[in-house]
Order: C-alpha cells, then structure tokens, then sequence
C-alpha cells in the first residue's frame, strides 16, 4: 500500500515543503488506525491515529515520538548527542478523512512559549 507525505515548514517566513512516498501498510483496530512504513533511513515509523489524537513514533538506533492533541499541548521527544530532548507541539487542526490525514501545529521549545520554533502543515494520503 502506498502512503505519502507531504509536509510544508515555515520556520520564520522561510517555507520548505517535502513530499515523501513509501509502501507500508494500514492496519484498522477498533477506533484506532495504524499507518506503519519504513522512512528513507530504513527506520520502522508508526503512526496511530485515534479521534482527536495521532502519535508518531520512530524506532530506529533512538526511539523518537511526537503526540498530536487537538486544540492541546502534546510532547515530541528526540535523542540528541547530549540527550533526550523535549519539546511541545500545539496542535491547531486535526482532520482524519477518507483515507487522509491534516495535522496543523506548532512546535515550541517550551510549554509557556508564545513564539513557536517552526510552524508545520502535514498531509498524510494512503490508498
């Protein structure tokens, strides 16, 4: 099954946008969806997309996550070479369709922040 992402950073004014295709599978439990695929780096990727949540997860050398909350604070954890590192995601919108995703959101360096690190627009399609 092909899922494709697609990705637009806005990172104070300057935008970048990524469009990435994968073969992976969609698996249905009960209210929850399950998109898992290998990224570029041959890392397994697992997203698990729930009513008003999704959770991305990462299992390579480090394990890595994001959570996605609708109108909440969410927590994205990356290992760095001096450590784990937190940071907040603020998520604005969240739409699950027909065999699509939108996640909106902010991620911020702290929970208080006013001003985010990068504004992200993800579009997730799988057929």
């Amino acid at each position: 099954m092909g899922i494709r992402l697609k990705n637009r950073i806005d990172m104070e004014g300057q935008i970048e946008e990524i469009e990435e295709s994968y073969e992976g599978e969609v698996i249905e439990k009960g209210d929850q969806l399950y998109l898992q695929f290998k990224n570029e780096a041959d890392e397994q990727m697992v997203l698990k997309v729930e009513k008003a949540k999704v959770t991305l997860t990462r299992f390579g050398q480090s394990k890595s996550q994001m959570r996605f909350i609708l109108d909440q604070l969410g927590e994205a954890t990356f290992p760095t070479p001096v450590g784990l590192q937190t940071l907040i995601t603020k998520t604005k919108r969240l739409d699950l369709g027909e065999k699509q995703l939108s996640l909106s959101y902010d991620l911020l360096a702290k929970e208080d922040d006013e001003k985010s690190l990068a504004h992200y627009d993800l579009d997730v399609f799988w057929d």
